[in-house]
């Protein structure tokens, strides 16, 4: 944390969202989070937090913290790359057995390829397990 404060630039902000991407990794995902929005509120922009929170989105979904992967996702201000976060959970959810709540997740996807996409992918995730 110390070395990444004093960077500057750009740079500064690859550093906060490595040192984010260690604290989910560590599954401290509040720290991770507190760093990702200091990242945006450091630079006042919200495309800043991007990279980061979708790395978080998918670290948190991976741990089984869906709530709080679903909270990374929703903050990333790209459309496209919102809709892909959220794919990316549902589907993690879906390997995990919450069809219901991934189904859920699926929909709230804005992409109507991508939404279209996830909800098949549950699909065939809820046919394999039957055929189990």
């Amino acid at each position: 944390m110390q070395t990444a404060q004093s960077i500057k630039g750009y740079e500064r902000n690859f550093s906060f969202s490595v040192v984010a991407q260690a604290f989910a990794q560590a599954k401290q995902f509040d720290k991770a989070l507190q760093i990702a929005e200091g990242i945006v509120n450091e630079n006042k922009s919200e495309q800043s937090g991007i990279y980061v929170f979708f790395l978080l989105a998918e670290e948190m979904a991976s741990a089984g913290q869906y709530d709080q992967a679903l909270q990374a996702a929703q903050r990333i201000v790209d459309a496209s790359v919102r809709s892909n976060t959220l794919s990316e959970v549902a589907m993690t959810m879906a390997r995990a057995g919450q069809f219901d709540a991934s189904l859920k997740v699926a929909q709230t996807i804005q992409d109507p390829l991508t939404r279209l996409d996830t909800l098949a992918g549950i699909i065939n995730v809820i046919k394999a397990r039957k055929q189990q």
